[in-house]
């Protein structure tokens, strides 16, 4: 939504909230004069909401009671909910400042090495920084007729090669999960 109707939706719900308690304020016996004496337009439309019956009363307190709800819901609603921050590792520290990767860079990576070894259909990671190193855990689909250990051990040495190289950090370990039957529905290749 762009930043002119988040405005007016948030001045219109501003608007209906203290609209509604005005009138609420007013059913349930403050007087209009001390509310709107500034504006007698206001004072007159107020007066209306003075001495209502019982009935009346209740479904007049209802109503505001709900269109207060409602404001104050759409006025939730229209502010931002905070972005999460993806993870982030530190690969390293010195005195020109920080060097950081995203966790799921560390992933696409991993995911673009291991889709370069002959036979991997499709690979999926997950990265865990523990302080022996990086911790890679891989899903990959093989193609039916590659030897499952052979592919599975070149994925593994693949990763952890790239990792160390491109990004100069420890590998503590890669564990590869292969299997024949697609990770996907679809059955998605990376190759």
């Amino acid at each position: 939504m762009s930043a002119f109707n988040r405005l007016l939706v948030s001045v219109l719900a501003l608007a209906t909230i203290v609209g509604a308690a005005v009138v609420l304020l007013v059913a349930v016996g403050v007087e209009a004069s001390s509310i709107a004496s500034w504006w007698p337009w206001l004072e007159r439309r107020l007066e209306t909401f003075e001495g209502l019956d019982d009935t009346d009363q209740a479904w007049t307190v209802a109503i505001t009671a709900g269109l207060i709800v409602l404001g104050l819901v759409l006025l939730v609603l229209e502010f931002p909910k905070p972005r999460r921050r993806e993870p982030r590792m530190t690969l390293q520290s010195g005195g020109l400042g920080r060097v950081t990767v995203s966790r799921s860079g560390v992933q696409e990576l991993a995911s673009r090495e291991a889709s370069l070894v002959e036979g991997v259909r499709e690979f999926q990671s997950e990265v865990q920084e523990n302080r022996d190193g990086l911790h890679i855990r891989g899903r990959a689909s093989v193609d039916p007729g590659a030897n499952l250990p052979a592919v599975a051990q070149q994925v593994q040495e693949r990763i952890k090669s790239a990792v160390e190289q491109h990004l100069g950090v420890k590998v503590a370990d890669v564990a590869v999960d292969a299997q024949i039957q697609p990770l996907t529905a679809g059955g998605r290749r990376v190759r």
